[in-house]
This record gives C-alpha cells, structure tokens and sequence, in this order.
C-alpha cells in the first residue's frame, strides 16, 4: 500500500528540483524552475507596491522589518541578553592589520567569494508532530533535531522558518562586519535611523546542504544559468536580486529518508560581474558569456574512478563516492578577459579511513576536473583563467584529501588556501553533538593564479587580499548552532584582486602555465 505525502512545496520534486508532475519517487524528471516562481511569490511580498513594467521596485526596508522581527522571536524566547550574531571582521592577508572600515567589494578589480554550509532543513529538524515533512520519513527517522539535542531551544533555534532568515543575514552581515554589523544596522534602518542600503557583499557564493533551493532562488536569483531553465524576466535585477545560479542535489540524499528534500550544492554569482561562459560553436572560436544556448558548467555526481592517477581504495568506496556532488562553472569577468573557474562541492562526511579514502578520490576527481577545463579553455583562446574551490571538505587541513589539492604536480596548478591552516586559533565548525563536541577547519577556499604576460615586463596575476575572520573563540559563548549563529559551520569568505607585476627572471620555472 504506498503512503500519500504529506505537505509537499508545490512545483517541487524530492531531488529539490523543479518538476511538473509530483510522484514519490527520488529520480522525477526536472523541468523549470519557474513552475516554483508560478506557485509561489518570488519575492516573499517585498515590493513597495509602485506600478510599472516590472511589476514594482523591491523594498528592502520590508525584508530588514523581517529580519527584526526573526531577531525579536528569538529574544523572547532566550534569557540570552544579546542574540545578535558573532562579530566578524575582515582581516587582511597582507599586513595582518585589521581593517576598521566598511568593507567594499565593488572596485573593478576585486571580487569576493564566500562558502557556506548552510546546514540542511531535513538534517536538524525535530519531531514530525511539530515540523510536519513534505514526504513520508522512513523507519529510520527519530525527529531528534539530527543530533543537535544539547542545542538550548532547538524547537526555536532549529525552527527552519526562523532559521532561513538567519541564514540570510549572516550573508548580509559579511558586507558590514567592520560597520558595527549586520544586527546594528538592522535596527537602525527599521527605527528610521540609517538609509536604506541593502546588498550581499558577495560576488560568488557557494552553498553547501541546500535543502530549499526555492527559498534561496526566489529571494537572490534574477536570472538562472542554464538555457532549459529560463527564469522569470518580468523582475528588474536590483538589490541583492542580482545572481545567476544553479543547483545540483545529492542523488541519495539523508535528508529522503526523512521525508524531507535532498540537500545539494548551489553556486550563485554576480551577473553583474560575471557570466558563466557558453561553449563555442564550431565557426565562433572562444565562448561567449552572454545568451548562448550551450552552457560550458558542468555539474553531476562523482564518479569515484581512478582519472588522475591509480589510488589503491576498494570498489565500494568508489561506488560511495558517486552520493556526493560538485558544480563547475567558468565565469568571465564582465568586460575583461579574464574567467575564473570556480567549483563548489561538498565530500563525503563522518570520519574514518574509508571515508577519508572516498573524500580523497572526490578531491582528486574535482582538482583533475578543474584543470582540465583550464587546459579546453587555454585551447580555446581564454589564456587569463584562474581556479577557486570551494566547500566543506569535512577533512582536516593534514588529511589526504585537503593535502592532495594543495600538492604540486606536472599536471596541475599549484593550489593555496585564503586562510592560513597553520593557525591554531583557526576553525569553521563548532558544534556539541550526541557524540561529543567537535571543533574544527574542515571548510575552505583554495586558489591559483594563472599569469598571463601582457607585455614583455608586466603580467596579470589573482591576488588574496582579505579574508572574513573567523569569531575569537573567547567571544563565543554558545555552540552552533545557536540563537547567535543559525549553522553549525561559519561562512567563510575572501577577497581576491587582479594585479599587474613586472616579470621574474625565470618566470616559467616558477609558475605552471598551460
């Protein structure tokens, strides 16, 4: 006898992806996104009513009135005296100083990245009783806020639909940690104190257990990236509406069996910085960035084989490697030459040697991806392409995984990580479990420069100059998450420019080019 679901999101299947039929299976078939968009108002009602063309301009003094009202539940129901998030503060990577300053990422040569695990609906929520699920759980859901039982609260704090709204201010509180931050202003615009002034400090955002791609799509995404996904084109790109984006779910995810949607990997950018590249037609040459029918971004699962270099691990880890999943996408900088590769993922979890050898293949199988999709567009004329990773690697800056990006070989770019994995005050999960407290770096944001010489004396390299500081830990007086941080994993971020220096003697033995 098959079980009727229970409140499904119209428009949805249980990959997270937009479909036009429903049935309760894990592989439907995916249609556009803008039947969600159809189903639901795109903009959660945050429009100042004005009639034009576009229906409206956005009013974010509404979306901040939402975020302080998220800001008042969660006081009232704490005797915290302060739920405002963890301070940040952007640090850069250069002198060390810290920059007492508002942060400004809109200077034409510099861009910002950020990665963050979001921390998925499916994987903390409580009893069905309360958060009733979308689909039928399986025998193996318990409703236990997925381990988070010492969490104080966790039927507030874990409450998805005030929780959502933490996430995204701490998206916004990036752009405003040196400013007083994200909580301070908040307040001040819904008291009349402060202008309306609303962006996302963040060019490239990767997210990590994306659960609820329809919030995140409706609320940031203008335009989606793939041509058989047209989004809507009747909203003006304004206020942090401005972002391309897509989406790939785990094909098994946990998150199924407990009857809610699988979680993913998002990777979202600026359109108004970068457009993701098309492939080239046969009588064009390079790609172009703009409206073309044949998306250059590749995304899937891993396949878990032996690509790059023979890696003595038993079949069944390669076959649980194939669970986990990564974005591709060759961005073009607007109005330059320059491409950016970036690549969003999220590796196999839990510990141990055998989920330590997967996590190693899927890395091994990312970085070989990565550059050999520099090598196409190095034949195909882009000569200016630079590589970022992104993601929860959920390994240790000493295990295999993380190692094996950062090694050298002749066959790849020489990789670096934003933050300095020496420091022993560095960490991006903190988090008390069932099982125990963990505190750990497992999240990162790797880079490499490739150089193209411009001239005789001068060439183009990409430079980190900033990164997001993670909370001293002497400031942090809840674990996450908590009522003062929505995830149990910091968002990490990083700013990157584009600099022209005069030439070594030797250059190409010291610096790998394609």
């Amino acid at each position: 006898m098959n079980k009727a679901p229970l409140h499904r999101q119209p428009g949805y299947d249980r990959l997270g992806k937009a479909c036009t039929t429903l049935t309760n299976t894990r592989d439907e078939a995916a249609a556009s996104i803008l039947i969600r968009l159809q189903n639901q108002e795109a903009d959660f009602g945050f429009r100042d009513g004005s009639t034009n063309s576009h229906g409206g301009r956005y009013s974010y003094t509404k979306l901040l009135h939402k975020l302080q009202s998220v800001h008042d539940k969660l006081s009232a129901e704490t005797s915290l005296k302060d739920v405002s998030l963890y301070p940040r503060c952007w640090e850069s990577t250069n002198n060390n100083k810290i920059f007492k300053r508002k942060h400004n990422s809109s200077s034409q040569n510099n861009f910002t990245v950020a990665s963050f695990n979001t921390l998925a609906r499916g994987l903390s929520s409580g009893p069905n009783s309360m958060f009733p699920t979308p689909f039928v759980p399986g025998i193996n859901f318990d409703g236990t806020y997925g381990g988070f039982t010492n969490v104080t609260c966790p039927e507030v704090v874990l409450d998805y639909e005030l929780r959502k709204w933490r996430l995204v201010q701490v998206l916004l509180g990036g752009r405003l940690a040196n400013a007083g931050g994200i909580d301070q202003y908040i307040k001040e615009v819904v008291h009349g104190h402060q202008r309306e002034e609303v962006d996302l400090p963040f060019d490239i955002m990767a997210l990590q257990e994306v659960d609820d791609y329809a919030f995140w799509h409706s609320l940031l995404v203008y335009e989606s990236a793939l041509p058989s996904n047209q989004a809507a084109k009747s909203i003006t790109p304004n206020g942090i509406k401005k972002y391309q984006g897509v989406f790939e779910p785990k094909p098994f995810s946990p998150c199924i069996n407990f009857g809610w949607y699988s979680d993913g990997v998002a990777l979202l950018w600026h359109m108004e910085k970068f457009q993701a590249l098309a492939r080239p037609s046969d009588d064009t040459g390079l790609g172009s960035a703009a409206h073309h029918t044949k998306s250059w971004i590749e995304m899937g699962s891993y396949q878990g084989d032996t690509i790059c270099e023979k890696i003595p691990i038993h079949d069944s880890a390669r076959i649980a490697a194939r669970n986990q999943v990564y974005i591709l996408a060759p961005l073009q900088r607007v109005g330059t030459n320059q491409v950016v590769i970036v690549a969003a993922t999220h590796l196999k979890a839990k510990g141990g040697y055998q989920n330590e050898s997967i996590r190693y293949l899927q890395a091994a199988e990312l970085k070989y991806k990565a550059n050999q999709m520099a090598r196409t567009l190095h034949d195909c004329g882009w000569k200016n392409v630079s590589i970022i990773i992104l993601g929860d690697f959920n390994s240790e800056p000493n295990d295999a995984s993380v190692q094996h990006v950062l090694q050298r070989d002749v066959n790849s770019r020489v990789m670096q990580s934003a933050y300095n994995l020496n420091d022993e005050s560095l960490y991006t999960t903190w988090k008390e479990r069932k099982d125990g407290t963990v505190c750990r770096t497992i999240d990162y944001i790797f880079y490499s420069s490739h150089t193209e010489q411009t001239n005789k004396e001068v060439a183009c390299e990409l430079i980190r100059e900033e990164i997001l500081a993670v909370p001293k830990k002497e400031s942090v007086g809840e674990l996450f998450p908590g009522f003062r941080y929505p995830s149990d994993h910091l968002l990490i971020a990083a700013k990157f420019g584009i600099e022209s220096r005069p030439l070594k003697k030797k250059y190409d033995d010291d610096h790998e080019t394609f």
